[in-house]
């Protein structure tokens, strides 16, 4: 299976870019302006990227945090990894998640990072014991002041 990632290198749109790394817009945003900031090189886990690698992902991050913050006046922003499957990495190629954060958007922003705060859904609970999409297994995450759940399976983009 083709990785999405390395596609998205190849095709863009790209909104930043390094010598190695490169940042676009995540297809599932958990709010507006979320970006991802990725490694040319297609290696899944972030820890096996070269110092100088891991260092120009979060070298553009900060790039891609003071464009954000001029374009999407943010008032502030999540930014972190998830490092394997079982840290809920569902692209496995390693990557930085840049999450601007608006005030009042969430009642507790660390607890609605990615991957931080699931939604107990009800039928997914009573159909699997978890709070995953029976279909998938993709986690639902509570994100927005509504606590709403994010639905992973079609891609979203703010205005």
């Amino acid at each position: 299976m083709p990785c999405v990632f390395c596609e998205r290198l190849r095709g863009g749109p790209l909104t930043a870019a390094s010598e190695d790394a490169a940042a676009f817009a995540d297809a599932f945003p958990v709010s507006p302006g979320h970006t991802l900031v990725v490694s040319r090189r297609h290696e899944a886990n972030f820890f096996a990227l070269r110092a100088e690698e891991r260092a120009a992902l979060w070298a553009l991050a900060a790039v891609v945090i003071g464009n954000l913050a001029d374009a999407r006046q943010a008032d502030g922003f999540n930014v972190g990894l998830n490092a394997g499957a079982a840290a809920g990495q569902t692209v496995m190629h390693a990557h930085v998640h840049v999450i601007p954060r608006y005030a009042g958007d969430v009642e507790d922003a660390v607890r609605a990072e990615v991957g931080a705060n699931f939604v107990d859904s009800g039928e997914e609970r009573a159909a699997t014991g978890s709070p995953t999409c029976a279909g998938c297994g993709l986690v639902r995450m509570a994100v927005g002041s509504r606590r709403s759940s994010v639905d992973l399976h079609e891609p979203r983009s703010y205005t």
